[in-house]
């Protein structure tokens, strides 16, 4: 299309306003238009414009819209030249660890728990994991009020506040009512009252950001998102990290409790008899310093959040639909008032200027956007609920009858690796990103094997293969560390392929739905396994087996 600055003749010109808007920015900076009279009304997205008296005339809108569309080109290539910020990384990395860092402070922390003799044992793993099914309901409530709520309002930006500021609270609560222990009149045994309500509380804090956390960071830069599935990484490896500094005490050892001697009046003969009692020394620091330093790194969540919402500079990595969706609503009230000073006069042409419109060289084309194909999302949320099955669920419930057969030292290093290989997976996913679908289900086929070892040392409690040699402890740590890295590199890779995808934020929150469908299955199945089966028999090592007990004199 040429554009006429001279000329001696009056004509009329049908010009596509996509085609108008697709100039380059420097066109339309460096001529010197001036507001037209439009003859014509809307017909679609056609104008028809007046080139009169040796100049061409458009229409002022058009200018304000091009130079907008310039000021979100420069924005991007900005965006794309100025990469992260390395304090709003920090941010996002105290944002992202708080969403998950309360129920795995707990699963780190049972080991000692047991040692310390709290009531459920061994079992409190499986109560643990119905807690977390049950708090599943916040984010069922999360997702009916966020369908009921207007389009424009977005729910999490208020819900982060909440589970945060929550989530604070009762970790320090905690530090203070983690041991007391209450009778149930359903079956008359001591029960962890106060600590399975501070759990649930827990759960539905952590449940909740699945599916709230995520939309939020749909606001800032795509590189950021990584760095959030890093920071969920750190919910798990910060306090396996602190775990084992705390240590469990070591294997229980046999001492001497008291002696005695015993005469037998009879044949006057004397026995000495020694009293011997298990002991296990105590850990580095009690569970009470732990939820202490879990409260603090809950608050340091609720403060970074706050900095990602209010901070200049956090605002500045937002994502530039973001940055100006603000400007772009006062741009469009800007230009529906500008509009309103150009009178429309119908033409007598128009009819037959819309019907050449078919074969106009200069019409609208849609924009074609590259979708999946719905078999591929199918098979990527059911790998995605099954990998949150087993990674939640299903192996939890069963490590302290997998590791707890080697000792509780080797407990406590299978759960705490395999929470730290949340982060190496993410880490991964963060240095080289894939797309590639095939990836993703041979990464979970890898998963399943080494879950499955798991599984049986599990079944095979209390002698599972190899309890007495070296190579079966480092086989189990092995397999729980890759298990776990394989299915958390799996729901990382996913989170990412969905970022990238057109509707991302309501793709993130099926993202978080699924996984939350996918752990409650897998409790259903695992529970009643579990608790009404024998197949899994705990390990209660005796070092005083066997000890003689009377020496005759």
């Amino acid at each position: 299309m040429t554009l006429l600055k001279s000329g001696i003749y009056s004509m009329q010109v049908k010009v596509s306003l996509k085609t108008m808007l697709q100039l380059p920015c420097d066109v339309m900076r460096n001529e010197s238009w001036t507001s037209c009279d439009l003859i014509s009304s809307f017909s679609k997205h056609t104008l028809l414009l007046t080139f009169d008296r040796c100049q061409c005339l458009v229409c002022k809108f058009i200018e304000e819209q091009r130079q907008a569309l310039c000021k979100l080109d420069k924005m991007a290539a900005d965006n794309k030249e100025t990469g992260i910020n390395i304090f709003v990384v920090l941010l996002v990395l105290l944002f992202g660890q708080g969403s998950w860092i309360g129920i795995n402070s707990l699963w780190v922390e049972l080991p000692l728990l047991v040692s310390l003799g709290i009531p459920e044992q061994f079992e409190i793993a499986s109560w643990l994991v119905i807690i977390v099914q049950v708090a599943n309901i916040g984010p069922v409530i999360f997702t009916g009020i966020n369908y009921l709520t207007p389009k424009g309002y977005h729910l999490e930006v208020a819900t982060n506040y909440l589970i945060s500021l929550t989530g604070t609270i009762v970790c320090i609560l905690l530090i203070f009512f983690w041991d007391v222990f209450t009778i149930w009149n359903i079956d008359n045994k001591p029960h962890s009252t106060y600590f399975t309500i501070f759990a649930l509380l827990l759960a539905l804090v952590d449940c909740t950001s699945n599916v709230s956390f995520l939309p939020f960071m749909v606001r800032l830069k795509s590189q950021y998102m990584t760095w959030f599935f890093i920071g969920m990484g750190l919910s798990g490896m910060v306090p396996s990290l602190a775990a084992i500094v705390q240590g469990v005490g070591g294997s229980p050892v046999c001492v001497v409790n008291f002696t005695y001697t015993l005469i037998n009046e009879t044949d006057n003969t004397s026995m000495e008899c020694t009293s011997w009692v298990s002991e296990t020394k105590p850990a580095h620091f009690g569970p009470e310093a732990f939820f202490g330093f879990l409260s603090f790194m809950m608050f340091a969540c609720l403060v970074s959040y706050i900095c990602l919402n209010y901070l200049p500079l956090a605002k500045k990595e937002y994502a530039p639909e973001n940055q100006t969706q603000e400007r772009t609503s006062q741009s469009r009230e800007d230009g529906q008032e500008d509009r309103g000073q150009y009178e429309m006069i119908p033409s007598d042409k128009n009819e037959q200027e819309n019907d050449s419109d078919k074969n106009d060289d200069t019409h609208v084309v849609p924009e074609m956007v590259d979708r999946k194909p719905l078999v591929e999302f199918v098979l990527i949320f059911c790998i995605l609920g099954l990998s949150n099955a087993l990674v939640n669920c299903v192996l939890p419930s069963v490590q302290s009858f997998s590791a707890g057969a080697y000792g509780l030292n080797i407990y406590l290093l299978a759960a705490t690796f395999g929470s730290i290989a949340n982060p190496v997976a993410c880490f991964i996913v963060m240095v080289k990103p894939s797309k590639s679908l095939w990836l993703v289900v041979a990464v979970f086929i890898s998963g399943s094997l080494s879950g499955l070892y798991c599984f049986i040392t599990a079944i095979t409690s209390p002698t599972p293969p190899l309890q007495d040699h070296w190579m079966g402890s480092v086989l189990v740590i092995v397999a729980w560390f890759t298990s776990s890295g394989c299915f958390h590199y799996v729901r990382a890779t996913v989170g990412w392929i969905l970022r990238m995808e057109p509707n991302n934020r309501v793709l993130l929150i099926c993202f978080g739905v699924i996984n939350q469908v996918g752990s409650l299955i897998g409790a259903i199945i695992i529970f009643p396994m579990v608790h009404y089966t024998d197949w899994f028999v705990p390990y209660y090592p005796d070092p005083c087996a066997g000890r003689e007990q009377c020496i005759e004199l």
